[in-house]
């Protein structure tokens, strides 16, 4: 194994379909990583919005 080859993973599920902002999500991805990109990808992973402390679990910014 040579874990010093990798610096990170994303695993991505859109849904049932490819509608709407995924476009967007992924071109993010590639050029802006960090809070706004993972705000945008847990709001649309969920019905409803999440707990403000799930929110800051998710994204890493529990303290």
């Amino acid at each position: 194994m040579r874990p010093e080859l990798v610096s990170g993973l994303l695993l991505a599920n859109t849904g049932a379909h490819m509608r709407g902002d995924v476009d967007s999500i992924l071109g993010t991805i590639a050029t802006a990583w960090g809070p706004g990109l993972h705000a945008a990808v847990l709001d649309r992973s969920f019905a409803e919005p999440v707990p403000p402390a799930f929110r800051q679990a998710a994204s890493g910014t529990a303290t």
